[in-house]
């Protein structure tokens, strides 16, 4: 389940680059990420505050993605397209290989930081 919704894109964070369809898919995949990245603690209960910095850097993630090419994981990233005789081509589909050179998910992790680096959610805590 996505951490933010269209409404709070529009309202809350101010973003305009994503339609509602694409934000709907979109968001799904960016809050994958969060999760990922805090090892599932985003899933919890969490204060007023840390929850609004959940939701903006859902749509930050996001709007990466979008500007990445990515609207489902399932089919990759758009390597080229065509207008006449239309054509899609899309890369390779693996974990490794979905952002050119990592620096798709070097640019998530980097939003991540930037919204929930003083949240407690990224501390990697051993016992």
């Amino acid at each position: 389940m996505a951490y933010a919704d269209y409404n709070f894109y529009q309202n809350t964070y101010k973003g305009t680059v994503l339609s509602s369809g694409d934000f709907e898919n979109l968001s799904e995949r960016a809050s994958d990420y969060i999760a990922y990245y805090t090892s599932g603690r985003s899933d919890a209960e969490l204060s007023e505050n840390v929850e609004l910095l959940v939701k903006k850097c859902t749509c930050s993630i996001a709007e990466v993605l979008s500007e990445c090419g990515i609207s489902d994981l399932s089919t990759g990233i758009k390597n080229s397209e065509s207008v006449g005789s239309w054509h899609v081509n899309y890369a390779s589909v693996s974990r490794e290989g979905v952002a050119r050179n990592g620096l798709m998910d070097t640019v998530v992790y980097d939003k991540i930081k930037m919204y929930l680096s003083r949240t407690g959610l990224l501390y990697r805590c051993y016992y």
